[in-house]
């Protein structure tokens, strides 16, 4: 016969089938929850959404104008999106290139959100004073929403 090892009556193999359940439930909770932040994006209505872009050139460098467009759609959708899969800066130090000034600010609305952006440097985001890493595609999806290249300066 199995030993029992509690009052209530349980054997080790009825506790280990217990705690191996409430385990697998956390865990699929988990990737549940975060499934559903990472695609609450992915979700909006692409006609709702609003954005402003504003590019400014904080140091007047040569052949780079200051701007500022409306986008929306699924180009609004789409910069959305690249911010929400933005991965956080990683921790320590480290060196970036020289930073020329052109700096750029998303203003959304529906859902309203705030990120500013340099071309240049580490070509880091920020929202809400968190770094995040831009990536090409971000970039190239600014660009072909505001009909601009990124940083004239650098072409």
């Amino acid at each position: 016969m199995i030993k029992k090892i509690n009052n209530q009556g349980f054997g080790l193999v009825e506790v280990l089938i217990t705690v191996f359940v409430i385990v697998l439930l956390g865990v699929v909770g988990g990737l549940i929850y975060k499934h559903y932040h990472n695609s609450s994006s992915l979700s909006q209505n692409s006609s709702g959404i609003g954005l402003t872009i504003e590019r400014e050139n904080t140091l007047n460098q040569p052949g780079v104008s200051n701007f500022t467009k409306k986008v929306s759609g699924s180009s609004a959708l789409t910069i959305l999106n690249d911010i929400d899969s933005l991965k956080s800066t990683p921790s320590g130090i480290y060196n970036c290139p020289m930073d020329d000034g052109v700096e750029y600010t998303f203003t959304f609305t529906n859902p309203s959100l705030t990120a500013t952006a340099s071309t240049t440097g580490c070509r880091g985001v920020t929202i809400d004073n968190k770094s995040y890493v831009s990536t090409d595609k971000f970039w190239n999806d600014v660009s072909s929403a505001t009909r601009q290249p990124i940083d004239p300066g650098n072409i």
